[in-house]
């Protein structure tokens, strides 16, 4: 952006000011179109005689001179009437009259550099959608982003948790039954029934606690997304309903599993308590 102040516009343009000011004074006095026009035009060569040597003075005898050489195509109260008017105007104000037509203008300039990108390939205006359907349509797309985000990260905490949960498992499968004789079977049974029951009761609250912080999250977008002023175009917000994770399935695989370990702890118990009577006998 360049801003550029023209020299010459603007002294042509105070000269054309004068010109205009002193044909208006002449109407209203009642000059004839030839007295007008004359007085103009001696406005407008006192203005163009001015110049860098110019003084007060200089003016004041050039006016003298001319008006001198006008007195026979003016009458003397027109001669009389312009010579007050010049010296309201062109005289009075001979310092600013002499700047604007001598001094040379401060140009100021002032660049902008700015870069605008243009597409390539613009897509046509029948595929274009009004204004608030697309600021609806990146904020919905802003909050399914941070859900994909959230989704990864709760995939990952998943696989972990069922991780830690096979872990568990295949160290209760592998938990060995004290052999002292001071514990009786059924309370070698009952111990490794409470361990089992612990471990996994722990596992499926941490399981349960990550599912329902996930419903919650989830819930928590719906509603943010809800809020959101929808346009009319759209028509109604479609509501999404939040599955269930499998909880209820989590419950049976652990009754299932306390069953499993719990045969095979009876199993083992009647096989120790066999082997115990052979060695008694």
């Amino acid at each position: 952006m360049s801003i550029d102040y023209d020299e010459e516009y603007i002294k042509e343009g105070s000269r054309t000011l004068l010109s205009q000011d002193c044909t208006a004074f002449c109407l209203e006095r009642g000059f004839n179109k030839s007295s007008t026009s004359t007085c103009a035009d001696l406005c407008v060569r006192l203005y163009d005689s001015l110049d860098d040597r110019t003084e007060l003075s200089d003016l004041v005898q050039l006016l003298q001179s001319e008006l001198a050489s006008l007195q026979h195509s003016l009458p003397p109260r027109c001669c009389t009437l312009i010579a007050d008017y010049l010296s309201s105007t062109l005289l009075q104000h001979f310092s600013l009259y002499k700047y604007v037509a001598t001094e040379n203008r401060l140009v100021v300039k002032k660049e902008l550099d700015k870069t605008i990108e243009v597409v390539e390939n613009p897509p046509s205006f029948q595929s274009g959608i009004p204004y608030k359907v697309w600021e609806y349509n990146s904020k919905i797309k802003n909050i399914e982003q941070e859900e994909t985000v959230n989704d990864s990260k709760r995939a990952e905490e998943v696989v972990d948790l069922k991780s830690k949960r096979q872990t568990m498992t295949n160290q209760l499968r592998s938990l060995l039954i004290s052999d002292d004789d001071r514990i009786t079977i059924r309370e070698r049974v009952r111990e490794m029934i409470q361990t089992s029951i612990l471990t996994q009761t722990e596992l499926l609250t941490k399981m349960l606690e990550h599912e329902l912080s996930a419903g919650q999250e989830a819930l928590s977008k719906d509603v943010e997304k809800v809020t959101i002023p929808r346009p009319v175009p759209l028509g109604g917000f479609p509501l999404r309903v939040v599955p269930s994770r499998g909880a209820a399935r989590e419950v049976r695989d652990m009754n299932s599993n306390i069953a499993s370990r719990m045969s095979i702890s009876q199993d083992t118990s009647r096989k120790s308590a066999g082997k115990s009577r052979g060695s008694k006998k």
